[in-house]
């Protein structure tokens, strides 16, 4: 629920490539939030537990983003076919 709330307080209140500067990051909700929908994040966080934890579940979305989806294979095949 947390995310579907920052999700959209994100997409509402902010543009594409805007920075989201958060001081307590916590297990970085936000910052998730912020790169699944095409902006940049900056948090910190005390706890070097939910640290952690936080930058991994950022990091496992920033694999996710850079995994070409079919409709991107789809698009760059015509583009092959004319060269």
């Amino acid at each position: 629920m947390r995310r579907l709330v920052s999700e959209y307080c994100s997409a509402l209140l902010t543009r594409l490539f805007h920075t989201h500067i958060l001081a307590f990051g916590g297990l970085f909700t936000v910052p998730y939030c912020a790169l699944k929908l095409g902006r940049r994040a900056v948090s910190a966080e005390l706890s070097d537990r939910y640290f952690r934890d936080g930058v991994a579940y950022v990091q496992a979305e920033a694999r996710k983003a850079a995994v070409p989806t079919l409709f991107d294979l789809i698009k760059a095949e015509p583009a092959r076919e004319a060269s």
